[in-house]
């Protein structure tokens, strides 16, 4: 690692974080988990569970009252209910079953999420699978991270079937017989000269490896025969198609995406970057999972570690976390924070010293640059003008669970709502 931050401002705790943000009156803008309360619920169970401050918990019941109050509003009122993962109820339904799971929270939620809620996520699906939305976050797969958490049920076991049905039949074949997908957010993409460009997405958040991730978790839990053995082919091609995007001699080895013309990604304002959202280290994370699902030698293992050594190659400045008014982004999507975990988790699956030291690295720069923001009061992100960013993926949430995860120099299980 050759270039470091010039700030040295005191490194901030995930205790601090969460004083700063109560301290602020009606922070956040929106009911979401990836930008709102639910990330804040999120954040706020496991303060809870790593302190045991009974303040930490006494928020959580707070802030959950208040959504489902309004969660019940928006059904009286007949209101067009958003039911994706990042922005809507799934999301939500998520975050408190997850916190049910680790034993913050003690209530049962078969009330809440009764047959009137399951039928209609099941009708959200169908809508997405209609019209081939994959999406990660806001797509059919979002919605089945919810139904991951909830497989015992058996319109969650439905639903997941579904989902990979409807990843077979949707499936781009490549000349080598290898699967990708269409980026359904990016089928009408044209640059300025009007020539499209984007073709198959790459990344965590909105492609194929989030499609590969989520295989990953269906696989294990899948019952019948038919559907284990298609989903591991789908694993397992899709994995290879991805890895067929790997350049060579380059800094990243990997693209945010298959373009038409690879010379020229048409008006995207970069071509690679570290990140949980895109970039070499999200593509390593991903491929300890095919790992671990095929068993195949030591194939996927193998290229997981090639590019997760030879990202650390890659600096401050070219990681893509410096924003154009040069200010150094923290956050977990596109930010150091997220680089910091996924760096952990991967030390905690191929055991080598030289990613805890990238860890260990990203964390100090996360760090120095939480206290300065948090004493300038200004971490502002495209998602909010003006006003500061409160939320999981763009703001203090996720920095303050990163924290936590560095405090105590292990992952937690939140991050699969992240698909790591």
């Amino acid at each position: 690692m050759s270039t470091k931050p010039s700030n040295t401002q005191q490194s901030t705790s995930a205790e601090e974080i969460f004083h700063y943000v109560e301290s602020h009156e009606n922070p956040f803008f929106n009911l979401s988990l990836l930008a709102g309360n639910y990330g804040q619920i999120l954040y706020y169970g496991y303060l809870y569970q790593s302190y045991r401050n009974p303040q930490y918990l006494e928020r959580v019941y707070d802030l959950i009252a208040a959504a489902l109050d309004t969660f019940q509003e928006q059904i009286s009122g007949n209101d067009n209910l958003d039911a994706t993962h990042g922005s809507g109820f799934s999301g939500f339904f998520w975050v408190l079953g997850h916190l049910s799971e680790i034993g913050v929270l003690e209530e049962s939620l078969d009330d809440i999420i009764d047959p009137d809620i399951q039928e209609f996520v099941e009708k959200s699906l169908d809508a997405d699978i209609e019209i081939e939305n994959y999406d990660p976050l806001y797509g059919f797969i979002g919605k089945g991270l919810f139904l991951l958490q909830q497989k015992e049920k058996p319109f969650a076991k439905r639903g997941i079937e579904k989902i990979i049905k409807a990843l077979d039949k949707s499936k781009i074949t490549d000349k080598d017989g290898n699967y990708t997908w269409v980026d359904i957010r990016n089928i009408t993409h044209v640059d300025k000269n009007k020539s499209e460009h984007v073709v198959y997405d790459c990344g965590l958040a909105h492609g194929v490896t989030g499609i590969i991730a989520f295989c990953c978790e269906a696989y294990p839990i899948l019952e019948d025969q038919e559907l284990r053995t298609l989903t591991k082919t789908l694993i397992r091609k899709a994995s290879l198609w991805l890895l067929s995007q790997e350049k060579e001699n380059d800094l990243f080895k990997f693209p945010i995406a298959k373009f038409k013309n690879t010379a020229d990604p048409g008006n995207h304002p970069y071509y690679a970057r570290l990140g949980w959202c895109y970039g070499d280290i999200c593509i390593a994370i991903t491929l300890t999972k095919v790992a671990s699902i095929l068993k195949e030698g030591d194939y996927f293992q193998t290229k997981a570690m090639e590019i997760a050594i030879h990202s650390t190659a890659i600096d401050l400045r070219q990681s893509g976390t410096v924003k154009e008014n040069g200010k150094i982004d923290p956050s977990f999507c596109h930010g150091t924070c997220g680089i910091s975990y996924i760096y952990l988790k991967l030390f905690e699956q191929l055991k080598d010293d030289r990613l805890k030291q990238a860890s260990k690295f990203w964390e100090k720069i996360t760090r120095e640059q939480t206290a300065l923001y948090l004493e300038e009061q200004n971490l502002i992100s495209e998602l909010t003008d003006q006003q500061e960013d409160y939320g999981l993926l763009y703001g203090y949430m996720g920095i303050g669970l990163v924290n936590l995860s560095l405090e105590e120099s292990k992952s937690f299980t939140w991050d699969k709502m992240l698909l790591l």
